[in-house]
């Protein structure tokens, strides 16, 4: 789904249709992020500013100003650091383990027994088209970045386009951006370096996001 911003926070809004093949790349999975920013820029132009946002995540309209003061054509891209909610199930906000439905329509404040700030959560993106393209064109010559997990690695780690370029990354916590808990399905490692990196990286990440130390030891004592 891509919705556009039209004059004071209106929208309009159309569907971008990802195929298949795009997310094999000789045999290798690109991530869907960076298929959907590439369908995306392909429709729209590279003189667009994009925001890439997850469908767990709640924002004020405040965090769109500060995406278009913190996203700088030729300068910098902009990667916000949200809040990310705890399992209602472990923080005792929620009885039995939520659905879907009823995670959504919870109310979703700031609070350490709520959630953290979550450093390792990368799933919101904000580049201007241009850069995009210039930074997938030299990751292309980048052996660092031959087959990326994700933007957020693309930009990174792709030292030779990012000094060519002159980007910066640009990182910072944002209260008004919440990312709402959702299960995390960490896949089995298929033998690749790469592969289990990216899966201990994945369950580490599902476990900062149960619970802090003392509500994971209250459940536990509890069905003991």
């Amino acid at each position: 789904m891509f919705y556009r911003c039209k004059h004071s926070f209106n929208t309009d809004s159309a569907l971008l249709l990802l195929q298949p093949a795009d997310l094999n790349n000789n045999n290798n999975k690109v991530p869907i992020e960076i298929v959907a920013t590439d369908t995306a820029i392909d429709r729209y132009g590279q003189q667009t500013l994009f925001l890439l946002l997850s469908p767990f995540v709640d924002f004020q309209w405040d965090f769109l100003d500060r995406v278009r003061v913190n996203t700088i054509r030729h300068f910098q891209v902009f990667f916000p650091i949200p809040f990310a909610e705890f399992n209602p199930f472990v923080s005792g906000l929620s009885p039995a383990i939520p659905s879907a439905a009823d995670t959504a329509a919870a109310d979703f404040v700031i609070h350490k027994d709520r959630g953290r700030f979550d450093t390792e959560e990368f799933g919101v993106a904000a580049l201007h088209g241009t850069d995009y393209a210039a930074i997938r064109a030299a990751a292309k010559f980048d052996a660092n970045v031959a087959t990326p997990i994700g933007l957020f690695h693309l930009f990174h780690n792709t030292s030779a386009g990012r000094r060519q370029h002159g980007l910066h990354v640009m990182r910072a916590i944002d209260p008004s951006l919440r990312i709402r808990y959702r299960p995390r399905v960490c896949p089995a490692p298929q033998g690749g370096y790469d592969d289990h990196l990216q899966s201990a990286d994945c369950e580490t990440r599902r476990a900062q996001r149960m619970g802090t130390r003392a509500q994971l030891a209250r459940l536990i004592f509890a069905n003991n």
